[in-house]
C-alpha cells in the first residue's frame, strides 16, 4: 500500500512534467506578427508605374492601392489605371479624391476633365476643370492641358 508521501511525489512529478510540456510547446503557439512594409509609398508608386508601362495594370493597381494609404498622388495614378481599363466610375472617383488631396496639382483636374470629354458628359464642369488645370500648370508645359480644353470646346460646339 502506498503512503501519502508517495502520492504527493507522483502529484508533483506529474505537475512538473505538465509545466515542462507546456513550456516546450509555448514556442509553437500561434501569434500575431506584424511586418513593416519594406517599400515606401513613393517606391510603390514607382513600382506601379513600371507595371503600368509593361501593361500589367492589375499589378500596377495593387501597388497604387497600397501607396494610396500614405501618398495622395496614388489616387491620380489609380484614376489613370481605371481609365485605361475603361472603368470610368472608379477613375472618376479617384480623380475627384486626387483633386481634393492635391489642390495645387493640375493633373487630377485635367484628367477628370478629359474623362468627361471622352464620355461627352458634364462638359461645363469639364471646361471649368480644364481652366483650373491650365491656371495651375507651369507655363513651359501647357500643351496637354490646352489639348484637353480644346477637346472640351470641340464637344461643346457639337451640341
Amino acid at each position: 500500500m502506498r503512503c501519502a508521501r508517495d502520492y504527493s511525489r507522483i502529484f508533483w512529478r506529474s505537475w512538473l512534467a505538465a509545466i515542462a510540456l507546456l513550456a516546450c510547446c509555448s514556442c509553437a503557439l500561434p501569434g500575431i506578427v506584424i511586418y513593416d512594409d519594406p517599400l515606401s509609398a513613393k517606391e510603390r508608386l514607382m513600382l506601379g508605374a513600371a507595371y503600368e508601362q509593361e501593361g500589367r495594370l492589375d499589378l500596377a493597381e495593387a501597388q497604387y492601392k497600397r501607396a494610396a494609404r500614405q501618398e495622395p498622388l496614388a489616387h491620380l495614378f489609380l484614376g489613370n489605371v481605371f481609365f485605361a481599363q475603361k472603368d470610368y466610375d472608379k477613375a472618376e472617383k479617384h480623380y475627384k479624391t486626387a483633386i481634393k488631396k492635391l489642390p495645387e496639382n493640375p493633373d487630377p483636374a485635367n484628367n477628370l476633365a478629359f474623362l468627361y470629354c471622352t464620355l461627352s458628359k458634364n462638359l461645363l464642369t469639364a471646361k471649368a476643370l480644364a481652366q483650373k488645370a491650365i491656371q495651375l500648370a507651369p507655363e513651359e508645359n501647357l500643351s496637354p492641358y490646352l489639348h484637353t480644353a480644346q477637346c472640351i470646346e470641340k464637344k461643346l460646339g457639337q451640341q
